[in-house]
């Protein structure tokens, strides 16, 4: 069910910010056929984070999970997708239309995306709630184990690491 919302919600923004191109006189181009892809890539990206941030809660407390995941994705959900309509609104300075006009409708879709992942998911989630997950679903031992191995070892994986990055760069 939660997989379901979170699909439903990616594709409505996906429709809805391409809906925007003819709605202000704008017309699909070669560049444009990219912003529905990005607009779903992105939408489902917060979605998850949304739906992780829920089921933790959901965990503690089913009746106050909804608005527990909302005050916790609030922020980096925002600062990720401020940060990229910035980056998308620099397309602005090209000389090329279709990538100005590509990089204005991008960055207003993913302000777009951001609304409906921390208003539209979470209604969702209200009016066809999930059920609860249970302990074994939420608290994983294995990763729990391994980022204590990594924590405890961090010299020699950050070296092991280092030479895998620099062999991946070699030539």
């Amino acid at each position: 069910r939660l997989a379901t919302l979170v699909l439903i919600v990616s594709y409505y923004t996906t429709l809805l910010a391409v809906s925007l191109v003819p709605l202000s006189g704008g017309h699909m181009n070669m560049v444009l056929v990219v912003m529905p892809t990005l607009m779903f890539v992105l939408t489902v990206s917060g979605a998850i984070h949304v739906s992780n941030y829920w089921r933790h809660s959901a965990y503690k407390n089913p009746a106050t999970a909804v608005v527990e995941a909302v005050r916790m994705a609030r922020v980096p959900c925002t600062l990720a997708s401020v940060t990229t309509a910035i980056g998308l609104l620099s397309l602005w300075t090209s000389a090329l239309k279709p990538v100005r006009q590509f990089g204005i409708y991008s960055a207003i879709g993913c302000l777009l995306s951001l609304a409906m992942v921390l208003y539209a998911l979470p209604s969702l989630l209200l009016f066809w709630p999930s059920r609860a997950p249970r302990e074994n679903e939420v608290r994983r031992e294995g990763w729990t184990r391994l980022g204590l191995l990594v924590a405890r070892y961090w010299i020699p994986v950050t070296l092991v690491s280092l030479t895998v990055f620099v062999a991946g760069t070699w030539g």
